[in-house]
């Protein structure tokens, strides 16, 4: 019996606020950019980055949580899929969600300071 292993688990930034949709049948779709920082990064070098997709209850909760700049634990499923991009087929390498761990906030210190002094 063959056993195979698709899971992957990440740190990083969330790069922008996360986008939520719905298919026509209801379903909620969250897509979000992940970006890992390292600090030995050659100047000019993109940073890491990695294409999140949350489905559902999980995909609403992340969406209420998360925001530009969260630092975040995610564990998901790679998946691959082409995509249509400017006129030419691009394959695009996604982790499907499992899991989060909301890490920080991404909030920055005087809106952090003003949350604890309520």
């Amino acid at each position: 019996m063959a056993f195979y292993l698709n899971q992957t688990q990440l740190t990083g930034r969330a790069g922008h606020d996360p986008e939520l949709h719905y298919l026509t049948d209801g379903t909620a779709v969250l897509r979000l950019r992940l970006y890992q920082d390292y600090s030995q990064k050659e100047a000019g070098e993109p940073k890491p980055s990695f294409y999140l997709v949350a489905w559902g209850g999980l995909a609403e909760t992340f969406y209420r949580k998360v925001k530009r700049g969260s630092e975040l634990f995610v564990q998901g499923k790679l998946r691959t899929r082409f995509l249509e991009y400017e006129g030419r087929k691009v394959l695009r390498t996604e982790v499907h969600l499992d899991h989060f761990l909301l890490l920080s906030s991404g909030r920055s210190v005087s809106e952090r300071q003003q949350i604890s002094a309520l």
